[in-house]
């Protein structure tokens, strides 16, 4: 609709389109997600001084060092060379699995309540996978049927949110666990999302990482 380039007429033409607009999952920080971070950061922010490529710190210059991470600017203002120490890529590395079985009978009396818990744990999912592509991190996801390679999270995280916008709960059936289908970076944090039984409450702790429950 155009009233250009007076306003004296309006005209407006009608187009029928026909399209499929793909809606991504909410990546606002949600409460959850706020108390989640915290415990994470401890582990994927790690400061231990490796080969990364965020600084860590500024040290004094050792023969073993490479030129190339000498920090000129400081070596002049002090007169002492001044090298770059960064922290180790495999502490910002992430293994996000979203295991979207569910153990609830689809004539659950609860069953529009579980199905909000699921799409809350959708939403929960992608504000994690979100947060880690702002913050740099190292991220494989997994989920039925795809198994997206260790990559940048920036480089993956729409093709994370086309896949979680397409998702829906399935009924739990025996099988091996998609955390335990391939073998994972023993240094990398996993994140499991899941609705199977066992897992009642969020998060959990596990020796690798942290599980999220789809039912809770």
């Amino acid at each position: 609709m155009t009233r250009f380039p007076f306003g004296f007429l309006q005209k407006a033409r009608r187009v029928n389109l026909r399209t499929e607009a793909l809606v991504y999952p909410s990546v606002e920080g949600a409460e959850q997600v706020r108390e989640a971070l915290p415990s994470l950061e401890g582990v994927i922010e790690s400061t231990r001084k490796g080969h990364g490529q965020d600084l860590y710190a500024l040290r004094d210059y050792q023969p073993a060092d490479s030129a190339r991470h000498v920090h000129w600017k400081v070596t002049a203002r002090t007169g002492e060379l001044k090298v770059r120490e960064f922290t180790r890529e495999n502490d910002r590395r992430i293994l996000l699995v979203f295991d979207p079985r569910v153990s609830w009978p689809g004539n659950d009396p609860r069953a529009a309540e579980l199905a909000e818990a699921f799409e809350r744990g959708v939403s929960l999912c992608a504000s994690l996978a979100w947060h880690f592509a702002e913050t740099g991190a190292m991220l494989e996801f997994r989920a039925p049927g795809i198994d997206l390679p260790v990559a940048p999270a920036r480089d993956l995280i729409y093709e994370i949110l086309s896949i979680l916008a397409r998702i829906s709960p399935q009924r739990d059936s025996a099988g091996e666990s998609l955390l335990d289908a391939a073998p994972a970076d023993p240094a990398a944090l996993s994140i499991l999302f899941t609705g199977t039984a066992g897992v009642r409450s969020s998060p959990v702790a596990t020796e690798s990482g942290y599980v999220f429950s789809l039912c809770a």
